[in-house]
């Protein structure tokens, strides 16, 4: 089974509104689908690039599709210079679009059967701040929250974080962090899948797990099945891709393993863009693959990393108090993003139901026809919605039993 559990927190002052007269004109029927899509999972692939880039030894986990929500929120309140940065680092032709689009493809992901996905976002502000009228009597996720009572506060955001991911995260926010807000903003993403071609529990085994180098640096807990799944050989990356189904749904996992000798940051991290996302999943075919991955849990948090990657996406004035200009929702200057929050928890575990094909393949084939993906060292994973090419959850293994760096 595959978990995977997020929620990221900005401070900032931008809501979700639910009607067009808060962030200007646009087309509420028909969103440039397209278009919203594409810079969404352009926005995911650069953010993730820069920060793995940053961090080339550390292994790492985020969820760009909820960091790129929830920036999107900002953009409704922005105006100026702040709202044009926003719209090119987002990469959406309007508001309108941008949040009408983002609906779309929220309620597509909650189309697929067979995967869980909640998406949850909670806006909290302080009881003295002045919102526009549009903020007041439009919004539906809206809630004030006394911050000079800063444990109280907390407590009710960390219990509404607790409650949108099925109490896995309990202890988000600490009260220091929130004394002097003037408003919280909570974007809280759940998915839960279950493997097509689950992996057989009496097959893991302990095998060793190298660096990129060819040194053996640990030793991974090993999953182990065989099935036919869409594999494709990546001249471009140097990598072996697979993509591992979720069950009735258009949700899967792709595998980017660099061949020996070839480094992530190198060969891989300068050359990925969602262009050679979608490259890779149009030249996919099945093979029957005998499968090796490790067992892993990991955890990102991260705050001062994040900003530094989104500043070097071109987000710079959301971050100034003197450039910063949110009043499309709040009444006055000077409300600014002082902090950011991001933490993102994934599992992958053998469990699953156990399909037939899987027992059906088994020793079907002669040895040479069968191609060998065994994931010992590090490499790259994907959480992402092939129906639309957006990328939800992406990350890098170096090591799998050092999997908190920050």
């Amino acid at each position: 089974m595959k978990l995977l559990e997020l929620f990221f927190v900005l401070a900032m002052s931008c809501i979700c509104c639910a009607q067009t007269d808060c962030f200007g004109e646009g087309s509420p029927i028909n969103p440039t689908m397209d278009v919203v899509r594409k810079g969404a999972d352009d926005f995911a692939i650069k953010l993730f690039t820069d920060i793995a880039i940053s961090y080339p030894r550390n292994s790492i986990v985020i969820a760009p599709y909820s960091v790129w929500s929830v920036l999107n929120l900002a953009y409704y309140g922005a105006k100026g210079e702040t709202e044009t940065q926003l719209k090119t680092a987002l990469g959406v032709p309007s508001k309108s679009d941008a949040f009408y689009g983002g609906k779309v493809v929220e309620a597509t992901l909650r189309l697929n059967k067979g995967t869980t996905f909640n998406k949850a976002d909670k806006a909290y502000f302080s009881v003295h701040t002045q919102l526009r009228d549009c903020a007041i009597n439009k919004l539906t996720e809206l809630e004030n929250v006394d911050f000079a009572n800063s444990q109280a506060a907390a407590d009710k955001i960390n219990g509404d974080i607790s409650l949108a991911t099925k109490g896995k995260i309990n202890k988000f926010l600490s009260p220091g962090i929130i004394a002097n807000a003037e408003f919280v903003l909570i974007n809280a993403v759940y998915f839960k899948g279950l493997w097509l071609h689950p992996f057989v529990k009496t097959s893991t085994q302990k095998r060793p797990f190298y660096d990129e180098t060819g040194k053996n640096i640990s030793t991974a807990t090993m999953m182990i099945t065989q099935a036919e799944l869409p594999f494709f050989d990546s001249p471009l990356l140097q990598s072996r891709i697979l993509q591992l189904p979720y069950e009735e749904s258009n949700i899967t996992m792709l595998l980017i393993l660099p061949k020996e000798g070839q480094s992530i940051t190198k060969s891989v991290l300068p050359k990925l863009t969602s262009d050679v996302l979608d490259d890779i999943t149009a030249n996919l075919q099945k093979r029957v693959v005998s499968i090796k991955l490790p067992r892993f849990k990991m955890t990102t948090k991260i705050a001062d990393e994040l900003k530094a990657g989104l500043k070097n996406l071109g987000v710079n004035d959301l971050f100034s108090p003197a450039k910063a200009d949110l009043t499309n929702f709040i009444t006055s200057k000077g409300t600014y993003v002082d902090s950011s929050l991001h933490q993102a928890t994934i599992e992958v575990t053998e469990e699953g139901t156990v399909a037939s094909a899987v027992t059906g393949l088994l020793g079907t084939r002669i040895a040479a026809d069968i191609t060998d993906f065994n994931a010992n060292r590090p490499f790259i994973f994907l959480i992402r919605d092939i129906s639309q090419g957006v990328t939800l959850f992406i990350g890098v293994l170096r090591n799998p039993n050092h999997t908190s760096p920050f």
